[in-house]
């Protein structure tokens, strides 16, 4: 599943200067609304959720996991993935900063379980967080987390 949603148009992107956290999710949801996937309202409650509860989509060191609710804004299941190769950061804690961040986008409480376990298994190797940092091409990413979970291309 997660192959099969990150290849959709543009849902990779790269930033190469530095952004805010607010920016990331910005731009990391475009293709989301692009699509009408998400609505607008959803972006808005992913940012105030962290305005409200902290940094806690910042799930692992470099990985940020936005997302809201189903009811905030989802029309349809959605992730994107933004490269940052400046640190974005969540706070002001190290262990706040993201370099990947990815917008997530769920029509229920089970159907994203099989995308998150795939984003376990790419990210159960620590290595492979910082090799996914260094790329900066789409077809770079998507092979690497083929790669990752043994799907043959």
């Amino acid at each position: 599943m997660l192959i099969k949603l990150l290849s959709k148009n543009q849902r990779i992107m790269f930033e190469d200067k530095p952004i805010t956290w607010v920016e990331s999710i910005k731009k990391v949801s475009k293709p989301l609304l692009d699509e009408s996937a998400i609505n607008e309202s959803y972006v808005k409650k992913m940012i105030d959720n962290v305005n409200d509860l902290g940094p806690y989509i910042v799930i692992a060191p470099k990985i940020a996991l936005a997302h809201a609710r189903p009811e905030d804004g989802v029309n349809e299941m959605g992730l994107s993935l933004l490269v940052s190769k400046e640190p974005v950061r969540f706070s002001e804690k190290e262990e706040h900063i993201a370099h990947l961040v990815f917008a997530l986008a769920a029509t229920d409480s089970v159907s994203h379980l099989s995308l998150l376990s795939d984003l376990a298994q790419v990210f159960s190797e620590p290595s492979n967080i910082n090799t996914l940092c260094q790329f900066q091409t789409k077809e770079e990413v998507l092979q690497f987390i083929s790669k990752c979970l043994g799907v043959v291309k």
